[in-house]
């Protein structure tokens, strides 16, 4: 005689929000079964089966997994029934994923918010500016389904930047113009959520100089400038000075010379001695930065032949600064520049000898 014994069974499907169907071997037609899903706090029957159910667990029991967890090991049991009595039940471990997909991303709460990150800019030019801006990004995100947030990123200009806390700040933001980002927000699952956009960023350029020096007729110094700052809408600052000391002097004495556009070409003259030689240089500086010029020599007036008034010092193409020969000219020997002469003498020698 047949002896009634539990049902057998196998299942399919181990994915939220998809089907998991159960197939049933009975050992005898009149068999009927209970099927029961157990995940963490969660079971849930389905009674009244022959041979096969299917049934859908929603996402929400992914809220069961932990949040750092994308699958998680629940049960199926199938409880068989002759009649009204149970015959026996057989149990399996079933291990559950939550896919990853758009309804199990992270999702935003709040529009994201793109503010300046440097104090300053924003009061002052009410825009990005190229080389000095960072961008703050503010986001207001959540993790659906037991997850929670675990990183941020943004890119721009194939530059990233990570943070694990709400707000990112940028790195500086070298281009211009309508320039694109892409913001990243992962999940503690892994799952990520793409953010894309544009932000405008004002050109700029750091302050740019060039300086010429020579003396004019009177013997005073004639500075040359040339020159550019960016304007940003009229809204940069520009300033423009000259230094000059005499050579054997330590301090330098400024002379402001006012600008009224942000490209610069100007001229001025500053009474010197024609008997001491000078150091001079100039910057010009905006709201971000300030460039020097290299310092330029000028020699003393031109004198072919010159004898200091204590007829100590001889000086040649120059006045005589110094009790000494004091030499401003170019000096030749045998066809060529000393200098080059000199230099071609310790090229003759042999390292070791030398």
């Amino acid at each position: 005689s047949s002896i009634p014994r539990a049902s057998d069974f196998s299942f399919s499907g181990t994915t939220l929000g998809s089907a998991t169907t159960v197939n049933i071997s009975r050992a005898s037609s009149s068999f009927t079964h209970t099927v029961v899903y157990s995940m963490g706090n969660i079971s849930q029957s389905y009674g009244g089966i022959s041979t096969s159910t299917s049934f859908t667990r929603p996402y929400t029991d992914a809220e069961q997994f932990g949040a750092n967890n994308a699958s998680k090991t629940g049960s199926i049991t199938v409880i068989t029934y002759n009649g009204g009595s149970e015959i026996g039940r057989k149990t399996k471990n079933i291990v559950m994923t939550i896919p990853d997909n758009s309804d199990t991303k992270p999702v935003a709460n709040s529009t994201t918010t793109i503010t300046e990150a440097v104090a300053g800019i924003y009061e002052k030019f009410g825009a990005f500016i190229q080389n000095n801006s960072r961008a703050l990004f503010t986001f207001d995100y959540s993790g659906k389904y037991g997850a929670t947030i675990g990183e941020y990123s943004v890119t721009i200009n194939d530059k990233i930047s990570y943070g694990s806390s709400a707000t990112i700040t940028s790195n500086i933001l070298d281009v211009n113009g309508s320039v694109p980002y892409t913001c990243k927000i992962k999940d503690s699952r892994g799952r990520i959520t793409t953010e894309t956009g544009i932000i405008s960023v004002t050109q700029y350029s750091n302050p740019v100089l060039t300086m010429n020096v020579e003396r004019d007729e009177n013997q005073n110094a004639r500075v040359n400038l040339q020159g550019q700052i960016t304007s940003i809408g009229n809204l940069n600052d520009k300033s423009l000075v000259v230094k000059y000391k005499t050579r054997s002097s330590s301090t330098y004495q400024t002379i402001n010379v006012p600008i009224s556009s942000y490209t610069i070409d100007e001229s001025i003259t500053i009474p010197i001695s024609e008997y001491n030689s000078y150091d001079l240089y100039a910057s010009v500086s905006d709201y971000f930065s300030t460039y020097n010029t290299s310092v330029e020599y000028l020699s003393t007036s031109f004198d072919l032949l010159h004898f200091r008034s204590d007829g100590l010092g001889i000086g040649i193409g120059k006045k005589a600064e110094y009790d000494a020969l004091d030499i401003g000219m170019d000096i030749y020997y045998k066809g060529e520049p000393f200098d080059d002469y000199i230099k071609g003498i310790f090229d003759d020698y042999d390292e070791e000898e030398f």
